[in-house]
Order: structure tokens, then sequence, then C-alpha cells
């Protein structure tokens, strides 16, 4: 019962975390099952865990502020989309609490590897034209996506050969990935096990590769040269095999930061005018500063009237970067909350690398995309069962 269990609950938190699916067309279901099957799991196997009250600390500070926000700081609501920022987090509390850190990345890792596996395998087979597409169109959208076999988007933005899996862009997809990779930091630093590398985490860099995120190449960049430069390589005092593993790694990112991909969104700076990518992201980043600035410590509320009319007059289009458009719903100290606490989870983990490299990682990545409520956020802001590195 136990394994079955954290099988499941591992797998909502992959599909929860922006499965267009699931939800864009089932969001207060899926809610509501996520956290009567977390707290289930928690009855069975959480009610010794050390820290539950560490973690419910953390789960009320933030329901509470989201609570005064909402209704007595702005005292406006204009939609339920708040419970997502409270039940989510509530089904991942109790799940970290009931599982150690080992055992829950094991069975993440495994999940999201099968997950890509089948996406490239869908993705390449509509591109030949093997498998065809049909068009959804979730509740309140205007375009639809193309799917495949229902769950899959083949042609997000009508540029296919950019992989989505089961979410609703590829930048979703990318932070998936890399949130996934960084809980094996202190795995990905001995590189002197090149193969056992490839052939354990080789699935994932492929399909980071075909997502064509220029963000998601930054930050992969940042996190291969991080765990490059803090690598363990058996014989240390082999030198010219820790300088050749370093000069891979900057080899590697200089590839990735010159790809056609960056460079291109790059060399949109030059076109502020145009309505390209990089305008988009650039305008929605000023409007969540500006709206932020204009109101620093309790911001807008979530989706409200007022959050809408300022993002609109401020020229935001998307609200693209998650990190801005939190402290533009809910203040600069919800967002330094959440930070301070992705710092601390970090260091639990122990990657061997200086713990700010990791955060800047997980930081670059979430810059693309406005969810910062998604499950697959809080696994970096409660604590585990407990952090030993056996799996149990």
């Amino acid at each position: 019962m136990k394994k079955y269990l954290e099988q499941i609950l591992v797998a909502e938190i992959l599909l929860f975390s922006g499965g267009i699916v699931f939800c864009q067309i089932y969001l207060s279901l899926i809610m509501v099952i996520f956290v009567i099957t977390s707290f289930i799991y928690y009855c069975i196997c959480g009610r010794r865990s050390s820290n539950i009250f560490n973690n419910l600390t953390i789960l009320l500070s933030l329901i509470v502020w989201i609570l005064l926000v909402q209704f007595l700081f702005v005292g406006e609501r204009n939609s339920n989309r708040d419970l997502t920022y409270i039940l989510f987090p509530t089904g991942v509390c109790f799940i970290l609490s009931s599982i150690s850190f080992n055992r829950f990345r094991t069975i993440l890792l495994r999940l999201l590897t099968l997950l890509s596996i089948v996406s490239i395998i869908v993705q390449i087979g509509y591109l030949l034209r093997i498998f065809s597409a049909s068009a959804l169109t979730p509740p309140g959208k205007f375009k639809p996506y193309y799917m495949c076999f229902y769950f899959f988007n083949v042609a997000w933005g009508g540029e296919t050969s950019r992989l989505s899996s089961i979410y609703w862009e590829p930048g979703q997809f990318q932070i998936i990935i890399l949130f996934t990779l960084c809980l094996f930091v202190d795995e990905l630093r001995c590189i002197s096990k090149f193969k056992y590398l490839l052939k354990k985490f080789g699935i994932l860099f492929l399909a980071l590769l075909m997502t064509i995120s220029t963000t998601g190449y930054l930050a992969f960049a940042i996190l291969i040269l991080s765990v490059f430069f803090y690598s363990q390589v058996e014989k240390k005092k082999n030198i010219l095999t820790y300088l050749f593993c370093i000069v891979c790694g900057l080899f590697f990112a200089f590839l990735l930061w010159n790809s056609s991909i960056v460079q291109d969104k790059l060399e949109q700076r030059n076109e502020i005018s145009e309505r390209t990518s990089y305008a988009i992201r650039m305008a929605d980043n000023i409007a969540c500063i500006n709206i932020t600035l204009s109101s620093p410590y309790y911001g807008y509320g979530i989706d409200t009237k007022s959050l809408k009319s300022q993002l609109f007059m401020n020229g935001s289009e998307t609200s693209s970067n998650g990190w801005l458009y939190t402290s533009a719903c809910l203040g600069v100290p919800y967002l330094l909350f959440l930070l301070i606490c992705i710092y601390k989870r970090v260091k639990d983990m122990n990657p061997g690398i200086p713990i700010i490299l990791v955060v800047i990682v997980l930081f670059v990545s979430q810059c693309n995309e406005y969810a910062t409520f998604f499950p697959i956020m809080y696994m970096y802001i409660f604590k585990f069962k407990h952090y030993k590195k056996i799996e149990t």
C-alpha cells in the first residue's frame, strides 16, 4: 500500500505541475484529490515525522499571509485561484513530511524519465506524421493546443519541433526537468562516473535540449559549470583529468550559450519595438517590477481585478517571470520567504557545491513562467522526512 501511494503521489506532483489536461480543465477536482491522497499517505507513513511541525509552521505562514492579502489588505477576490496557493502546498507538506529525500527523488527521476521517453517518441512520431493531433481548447483559453493521444502537446505555438510533453509549453517542461536534476547535484558532480551519469540522466538531458528553451539552456549551462567546477574526480591528484573535465564543462556551456536558440533570442533586443518573445518578456518583467514597487508589502492580490488592471496598464501580456509575478500578487515579504525556504532546503540536501549556485539555477529556470504555485515548486519549500542518502 505504501509503495503504491508513493508512486501515485509523486506522479500527481508531476502531472499537476502544469499539465494541460490535468491543471487547466480539472483543477478544482485535482486539488481536492491531491490533498486527500497526501493526507492519507501522511496518516499511514508520516505520523512520526520530526519535520511535520516545521512544515506545518511554513504552511500556516503561507496560508495566513495569503488570506490576509486576499481578504484584509486588498479585500478583493475575483476567482478561486488563491485556493491553488493553499491546497497545493498543503498536499506537498504532507507528502514530504512522510517520505525520505532519497526515496522521493528516486521515484521522481524514474517517473520523469519514463514520461520523457514517451514524450520524445510521441513528438518524433508526430513530426514524422506517424501520429496525428487534435485540437484541445481548455476553458478560458482562446487558442487551442494540438494534442496527441489527448495528453501530449506536440505543436506548441505552431513550433512543432519543440518538446512540451504534457505541459502547456516547453518552458514549463524545462522547469520540471531542471528542478528534478537539482535534486541530484551531489551525484552529478561525480563526473568520473560519466557512463553511469549518462545512463541515469541522459534521457532528461536530451529532453531538456529538445525543449529548445533559452531560459532552460542558460539554467542548464549554469548547472553544468557548477558541477564541473566543484566536481569529484577519482584520484584527485590527477590534475590533467580534473582540468579536462573543467574544460569539457566550459566548452559545453559555451556551445549552449552560442547556440542559435540563445543567440536568436538575445538578438531580439534590437527589435524591442516588435512583438518578439524577448520584447514581451522584458515588458512583463518591467511591468511586474513597477507593480511590485507600487505595493511592495502585500501586492495586489491573486488574480484580482486590481492586479489585472495594473498588468494591463503597465503593458504586461503574459506575466512570464514567476518570481516577479509572485511579488506583484503577494508582495516582497512573501517572495523573500519563499527564497529563504528554498535556500534552507537546498542546504539540507547537502549538494556538495555552493548552495547559492543551485538556488540560481532554480531561480533562472523559473524566470520564464509565471506559475510558482505548482507542486513541483513546493518540494524546495518544505522539509523531507529526512535527508539521509540511503533509500528507505
